[in-house]
């Protein structure tokens, strides 16, 4: 074989090399595409796209980072991590990363550090931006690297860049998702958890926990504060002690739901007397919130509490029997919390 001959096979050999790898990519492509249209979360999506980005391009390592509000979020897998799917701290992204606004492919001299620490220094780097279409702001970035020199070249440059197209319109979609699947679960005035949310919350809580401390409130002489100082000044009070409520009991993973009103319903994973404890001191905070102090009306809170399993009721009645209990308190006056018995709540009951 000549020499002429010789070059000849070496290029088509090239070609045929470069055109399985374009098919691959097409594959991944539209197999990304097809997994996307499925997935909702932003988390399940960064999960999805790691994980194949890292089986079919033979990248070594895969991050995808986004912006949440002023926060960052980063994702990441690498074969020297088992590929496993890892959410990282914000800090590990550079400077110089988050500014790009163009793809940009580093020369071996100049990958200097490796981006996660205690990985291997890679000799192929490649970033590129996601961006926001609308106002042409960067929401993120694709980071992929590589143990071989050169790995990343313009064929290549253009898949990443198709898919990272791809990625941000399906990044901004997720997010909004999230925000109307969130916001829908939520009571638009307080910001808590809204009615229709009760029952699940209950079910999931004592199914993680087994057991589950309730207290149903409302807030005293608030109909006095809507009637002399109006509406606003009654919405900025619910805001004040929802706030007060989820401060008390998120540390427990509590959660607080509007119940109605000025109702609202705590549900505490806690056993009864420990539960007894947050609410004595949640009660105690409400007359003494500086939005309460300064409107020169005392409110208060008058809650009705049950438990499971310790007052040893099914565990659907717990609400029903708590604004039993919280009605018994309204019937006495003011600042009340009282206690469902054990049989009959109308018969067994805590005055605190």
């Amino acid at each position: 074989m000549n020499e002429v001959a010789a070059r000849q096979m070496v290029t088509i050999g090239n070609l045929e090399k470069e055109l399985q790898a374009q098919k691959g990519m097409l594959w991944v492509l539209g197999e990304i595409i097809k997994v996307a249209n499925n997935i909702g979360s932003f988390k399940a999506l960064m999960n999805a796209m790691t994980d194949m980005l890292m089986g079919v391009t033979g990248v070594n390592a895969c991050y995808l980072w986004a912006y949440h509000g002023d926060r960052i979020k980063v994702y990441y897998r690498s074969t020297e991590f088992n590929n496993e799917f890892l959410e990282l701290d914000e800090s590990t992204i550079s400077k110089e990363i988050k500014i790009l606004r163009n793809t940009y492919i580093y020369t071996e001299e100049e990958i200097e550090y490796p981006i996660i620490e205690g990985a291997s220094i890679p000799q192929s780097r490649l970033v590129v931006p996601l961006m926001n279409f609308v106002d042409e702001s960067v929401i993120g970035g694709l980071v992929l690297e590589h143990g071989q020199a050169n790995f990343f070249t313009a064929n290549n440059r253009v898949f990443f860049e198709t898919l990272a197209t791809f990625i941000a319109s399906n990044t901004m979609n997720s997010r909004l998702y999230e925000q109307v699947s969130q916001e829908s679960k939520k009571d638009p005035l307080t910001g808590v958890y809204n009615r229709r949310q009760l029952n699940r919350m209950i079910e999931q809580l004592i199914k993680n926990y087994e057991l589950l401390t309730i207290g149903i409130f409302d807030s005293d002489n608030f109909k006095a504060v809507n009637d002399l100082l109006g509406h606003r000044k009654g919405d900025e009070v619910l805001q004040a002690i929802s706030h007060a409520a989820t401060e008390a009991i998120s540390r427990y993973n509590g959660k607080v739901i509007r119940y109605g009103g000025d109702e609202f319903v705590l549900l505490l994973p806690l056993a009864l007397e420990e539960g007894m404890k947050v609410f004595r001191a949640f009660q105690q905070s409400v007359p003494e919130l500086v939005t309460i102090k300064d409107i020169n009306i005392p409110v208060t809170i008058t809650m009705g509490v049950s438990a499971y399993p310790d007052t040893k009721v099914d565990k659907k009645d717990l609400v029903h029997l708590a604004d039993k209990a919280l009605l018994r308190g309204k019937d006495l006056g003011k600042n009340y919390i009282m206690l469902v018995g054990e049989e009959d709540f109308g018969e067994s009951e805590e005055v605190l």
